[in-house]
């Protein structure tokens, strides 16, 4: 999984109810209508408005924080991945 810089569209039909939230945000299911997309059953996350006022006084953007949080779960993973490995 990475980051492309490469920008491309793609549609969701988002239910209007959340089914999860957090300190951050509102998770949404949702499935897509574009082709590539389509198999599989998506979460969208919206930032609750709080969590936008506390991103910006950090200096940086929903797309940055957003972008750290990702990277942040990747590096978990990897590290799981290997310890996983080693038993």
């Amino acid at each position: 999984m990475e980051w492309t810089t490469v920008p491309s569209d793609v549609e969701f039909l988002i239910e209007t109810e959340h089914f999860a939230s957090g300190g951050f945000r509102k998770a949404f299911k949702a499935k897509s209508l574009t082709k590539g997309y389509m198999d599989k059953t998506w979460f969208v996350k919206h930032y609750l408005e709080k969590a936008l006022q506390d991103i910006e006084a950090t200096g940086q953007t929903p797309e940055e924080h957003t972008r750290r949080v990702v990277q942040g779960k990747t590096l978990a993973m990897n590290f799981a991945k290997q310890l996983k490995e080693r038993e």
